[in-house]
């Protein structure tokens, strides 16, 4: 089982349905109801493909199962506050599996001295330290590195439940 939180227009999760044949189950989750009604219909045939309408913490609060994956492409975690972030990766920890996360960071924002969420930006965004709060919710981060895009930073980040 995978899931995407805030699969938006649903390409991603459509392109990872197509890639990754031996998984069974791929939902999306999105606050936007009219996008997953949409996506709804768009792949109507592909059976493993599924979209909820949904806030992504309460809805996998209420409905995920153990050991999945999750996925979050791309910026959508900026846009929930820290208490957010944090309540999501302490739910998920609690029933183990993996985290893909892709995000920005803002040009001033240190990875490696800031711990805490700053706001950014005329969108009501966050720079958040992924890295630490999915350490502090009992993540091991396995892998994270950066990268430019259009002049943005992108931090990229595979976590999985620590063992210890």
């Amino acid at each position: 089982m995978l899931c995407e939180i805030g699969s938006g227009n649903g390409l991603a999760l459509e392109y990872l349905c197509r890639q990754l044949p031996g998984i069974d189950r791929f939902i999306g989750v999105d606050i936007n109801a009219e996008a997953t009604r949409t996506n709804a219909r768009r792949w109507l045939h592909e059976r493993r493909l599924e979209f909820v309408a949904a806030d992504a913490v309460s809805w996998i609060d209420a409905y995920a199962g153990d050991d999945w994956a999750y996925f979050s492409n791309a910026g959508v975690l900026e846009y929930l506050p820290e208490d957010k972030v944090t309540e999501l990766y302490r739910i998920t920890a609690q029933r183990g599996g993996w985290w893909l996360i892709t995000e920005p960071v803002y040009a001033g924002y240190d990875l490696n001295t800031e711990t805490r969420s700053r706001p950014h930006g005329n969108e009501f965004s966050f720079c958040h330290n992924h890295p630490h709060l999915l350490a502090r919710a009992g993540w091991d981060v396995v892998e994270q590195y950066e990268t430019e895009v259009a002049g943005m930073r992108f931090l990229t980040i595979t976590a999985r439940k620590s063992t210890a």
